[in-house]
């Protein structure tokens, strides 16, 4: 057995010497490194593509029976086109009903209005009166009210001419009654004077008692009747005092009653004016009308005849001059890290890996709460996303309006729905941070256990 030489060893030693040394140095270096150099960081959320302003549900508040549909999925139609219509059978012969009974109730208020005027003729409403010109059955409803009036104005005419007739007949039994009266008086005028002859005569001798009591008898018959007379000339005076009561009572009770039977007519009328503006309002819903442009989809109704509910989804309308979001789920434990306004970078998966694009975006909105599904029980925050300008080597980006809910970034073509990953960056930490982290939040819970 041989012992190593001197140099031998030394240069063994040497070699080691030289391989720790190596080994602290790369050690040393990748922990400077580490310290040193920063790293960028990032929240990762899966996201789509959305239309900015979001598709328009179109619905309908009444509902019924599908008559006609007149677009389908993939139809591009301007604001206002008519979409469908609803059998409005039903609908149009309430109004017919409605509107017969509003013709009826306005040409009664407007009779009676006459009528409480005192008026010679009727003022009809001006509508009324354009209708009654242009409709066979408003002019018939106009006319009878016409004849009703002048019938009603004439029975009043020959009550007040009836009374007068009968103050008249009064009148004359008094003109009558007057005459017996004079008659009467001059007859007592006569008696009176042969009564102060027989007097006279009887006191000398010369006539006989019963000749004076007969003539005394006659007086007295006279100033009776004649008395009698005057008790019924104030009677009949009474009766006519009635009878001219009678007559103003004529013009005031139709005056009360033409104003009673004004209010109900109208409060009749304004009500079936409202039921009538109702009916005609859910007419005018029959045609549903698309209420922004854009492109069909999503359309649950497919022929004539089919029931839809009340507030039931028909169909949705991908707005046509809205610009495209992205919306993302936010992993709740990251929602502290993003805030509006913060850069992200966007990547459009769908498209083969070479030519997957990346756009810088920045976040728009972060919801105030977290939506959980209750099916999963899983939660998250929801992020909106807008993109700013195309990266490099993106190509030619458009992502204003131009009139499609779709952008063209090159030949690739970006629709709603399309997945989308976002990089929502959260600033730069060292690498050291990235190493230690996990272990300091270790400890950190490992010390606060029982």
């Amino acid at each position: 057995m041989t012992t190593p030489s001197a140099h031998e060893r030394f240069s063994a030693r040497r070699g080691l010497l030289l391989g720790f040394g190596g080994a602290f140095v790369l050690i040393a270096g990748v922990a400077g490194w580490s310290v040193l150099a920063s790293v960028s960081g990032a929240v990762i959320a899966a996201g789509w593509v959305e239309v900015e302003n979001r598709n328009r549900t179109v619905e309908h508040i009444d509902g019924g029976t599908v008559n006609e549909i007149l677009v389908r999925d993939g139809d591009r139609v301007a604001a206002d086109d008519i979409l469908l219509r609803f059998g409005d059978g039903k609908l149009r012969s309430e109004e017919a009903i409605l509107s017969a009974q509003h013709v009826e109730l306005a040409a009664l208020r407007n009779r009676l209005e006459a009528e409480l005027r005192a008026a010679d003729t009727i003022s009809w409403d001006a509508d009324l009166a354009q209708r009654g010109t242009a409709e066979p059955k408003v002019k018939a409803v106009l006319d009878g009210q016409e004849r009703l009036f002048r019938a009603r104005a004439q029975a009043r005419l020959d009550q007040v001419a009836r009374l007068r007739e009968r103050i008249g007949q009064a009148l004359d039994e008094i003109t009558g009654l007057r005459a017996q009266s004079e008659a009467l008086e001059q007859q007592s005028q006569l008696i009176d004077r042969e009564l102060k002859a027989q007097r006279t005569l009887f006191k000398k001798g010369l006539s006989q008692l019963p000749r004076l009591l007969a003539l005394e008898r006659t007086a007295k018959s006279l100033e009776g009747r004649s008395g009698s007379n005057t008790a019924r000339i104030a009677g009949i005076r009474g009766r006519i005092s009635e009878l001219e009561i009678q007559i103003l009572q004529i013009g005031s009770l139709h005056m009360e009653e033409a104003e009673e039977k004004v209010r109900d007519a109208s409060a009749q009328e304004n009500e079936v004016k409202e039921r009538l503006a109702l009916v005609r309002k859910r007419l005018g819903r029959m045609e549903l009308r698309a209420p922004i442009a854009g492109e069909v989809f999503g359309l649950t109704v497919f022929a004539a005849g089919e029931v839809v509910r009340p507030g039931e989804p028909i169909l949705q309308i991908v707005p046509r001059d809205a610009g495209l979001v992205v919306t993302a789920r936010l992993n709740p434990i990251d929602v502290d890290q993003v805030y509006p306004g913060q850069p992200a970078l966007l990547r459009f998966s769908a498209f083969p890996a070479r030519e997957t694009p990346e756009f810088d975006g920045r976040v728009v909105r972060v919801s105030g709460d977290a939506v959980r599904d209750p099916n999963s029980g899983l939660s998250w925050y929801e992020v909106q996303l807008a993109m700013d300008t195309p990266g490099a080597g993106a190509g030619e980006a458009d992502w204003g309006r131009d009139g499609d809910a779709r952008r063209l970034f090159g030949h690739l073509e970006v629709t709603p729905g399309m997945p989308v990953e976002a990089l929502i960056r959260t600033g730069e930490r060292s690498v050291v941070s990235y190493l230690v982290k996990p272990v300091t939040d270790f400890f950190h819970r490992s010390l606060r256990e029982d």
